[in-house]
């Protein structure tokens, strides 16, 4: 398996919401709080088989740390959801916008390590002009790395000075601007990059 050390911790965590679910829910027939723990193994089994299983996956294989970090932030993300929604259903609340600032921590993270990832299907920033160069590839993980690590810096202020919702909302915005300034580079980059090619 591929980056097993990650996987086991992932599978851990998986394993323990998977135990508080049953052990609350015994006490609260009611609390919705299957779905996170199933969408957690959905996500783990795709982390572990897709390597295997798209093209250019096994370039992954020469990246074990850094996608098997992405893995293991992605479930604990999940995670921190879980015990949000689980804290919820025992009637306790817990700090503000805890997830929010996961989520930041998160972007963070795989920001700092976007860079590092080999041309793939599966993990970063896989714009059409990316996935066809690798030129191409290597700058938009880079920079979209950069923008991820400012938007993640940024969702933890929000999720720290605002309101809940508020912050979730300008998270939700922040990645989608990522989105259209990354795609738009990418894009430039391949088209000066075409432009610049002997013959044109």
């Amino acid at each position: 398996m591929i980056a097993r050390l990650h996987a086991t911790a992932a599978a851990v965590v998986i394993l323990c919401m998977f135990a508080a679910t049953a052990f609350i829910i015994a006490r609260h027939p009611n609390a919705p709080l299957i779905v996170v723990p199933i969408m957690a193994t959905l996500v783990w089994i795709l982390f572990a088989v897709a390597p295997f299983v798209t093209p250019r996956g096994r370039n992954l294989l020469g990246a074990q740390s850094v996608y098997g970090t992405i893995w293991l932030g992605a479930t604990s993300v999940l995670a921190v959801t879980f015990a949000v929604v689980a804290a919820r259903a025992l009637g306790e609340h817990l700090p503000r916008a805890v997830d929010s600032s996961a989520m930041g921590t998160f972007l963070i993270v795989a920001g700092n390590i976007c860079g590092k990832l080999p041309p793939n299907y599966i993990a970063g920033i896989r714009t059409p002009w990316a996935l066809a160069d690798d030129e191409i590839w290597d700058k938009t993980q880079r920079f979209g790395g950069w923008c991820l690590v400012i938007a993640g810096f940024i969702t933890i202020n929000a999720a720290l000075l605002l309101e809940p919702q508020t912050a979730r909302h300008v998270m939700l915005g922040l990645l989608l601007v990522v989105l259209a300034i990354v795609t738009f580079a990418s894009w430039n980059w391949a088209r000066l990059k075409s432009r610049s090619a002997p013959g044109k």
